[in-house]
């Protein structure tokens, strides 16, 4: 199905200018207070990350992490993932020694503050790519749930050493957060990129979107304490670049629950009783997929942004 095929890769194409779209926001409502310079990395380091944790646990919809393809996607997304993130930990040790890049030393990364977790993330990451690789050599080998705890370890754990992670209780917050986001926008990202046919969305559509709707209720409700733990009143959400980026994200996922929302009302009746043919569910899906990447630009902008 050629049609199918190009949409398929066409939202690894069009995701990440989306994503940095979102950063490009981000430095228009914050500067010159903020994001830091590894914010584009980072962004594609998280879009990235969040698509292997979808095609890991596709079992929970229906589908098999280990076929063939699927290994292949999850090695090519996590080598993204792996560079992605090593330059956004490059950058920021860059930034926080006000040195150029090209002098930051292998050194630098141990004396620098901050610069751990990113290793962490960046050593999960290619942990994940080469559990792929081999799988797909030794597919009785392959436990895709152990690769899926590696990369929601690997993204965890930058948030849960940020500034919100340092508040009481803000590491869970943090971390249920990040994980109901990333599951939701990654699921639906490996479901774009994997599932087949009208059966195949008649499976699993109705499976995530029963997942999906618990995800956008958690993300509300950690959103809302998270404000709270952040800023220290309402008028900060205009008066700071941190605060005007987190009013943006809160506005990005009003709208992407909103045509979420509405997809749903004829997307998911139709999928189910086979009547919408697989080219549509994958257009809408990655309507959504490039939404998510908007947001989570700002997400990424938000992070290696200080609250005022």
């Amino acid at each position: 199905m050629p049609a199918a095929g190009t949409i398929r890769r066409g939202w690894l194409v069009g995701a990440v200018p989306a994503a940095w779209l979102g950063v490009a926001l981000c430095w228009l409502l914050a500067r010159p207070s903020g994001p830091e310079l590894d914010a584009p990395a980072t962004a594609v380091a998280i879009c990235a990350a969040i698509t292997v944790l979808g095609l890991t646990s596709l079992r929970v919809l229906g589908g098999e992490p280990t076929e063939p393809r699927t290994l292949r996607l999850t090695a090519i997304l996590a080598g993204v993932w792996f560079v992605a993130a090593l330059v956004a930990a490059w950058l920021g040790v860059a930034e926080r020694t006000g040195r150029s890049p090209g002098s930051v030393g292998a050194a630098d990364f141990v004396r620098v503050s901050g610069a751990t977790p990113a290793l962490i993330g960046t050593g999960c990451a290619l942990l994940v790519a080469v559990f792929a690789v081999v799988w797909m050599y030794r597919p009785t080998m392959a436990v895709p749930e152990a690769a899926a705890a590696v990369t929601a370890l690997g993204l965890l754990i930058g948030p849960v050493t940020g500034h919100l992670g340092q508040q009481t209780g803000g590491p869970i917050l943090v971390a249920v957060h990040v994980l109901a986001a990333g599951w939701w926008c990654g699921a639906l990202a490996s479901m774009a990129l994997t599932v087949r046919g009208r059966k195949g969305w008649a499976t699993s559509l109705p499976l995530f979107s029963g997942y999906a709707q618990w995800c956008v209720l958690v993300l509300f409700l950690t959103g809302v304490v998270a404000a709270f733990l952040e800023l220290d009143s309402l008028g900060e959400m205009t008066s700071t670049g941190y605060g005007r980026i987190l009013l943006a994200k809160s506005a990005g996922l009003a709208v992407l629950m909103i045509v979420a929302f509405t997809q749903r009302t004829t997307w998911l009746p139709g999928a189910r009783a086979h009547r919408i043919d697989e080219d549509t569910s994958v257009r809408r899906a990655l309507v959504e997929v490039v939404l998510m990447a908007v947001v989570i630009g700002l997400a990424a902008g938000l992070g290696t942004t200080a609250p005022d």
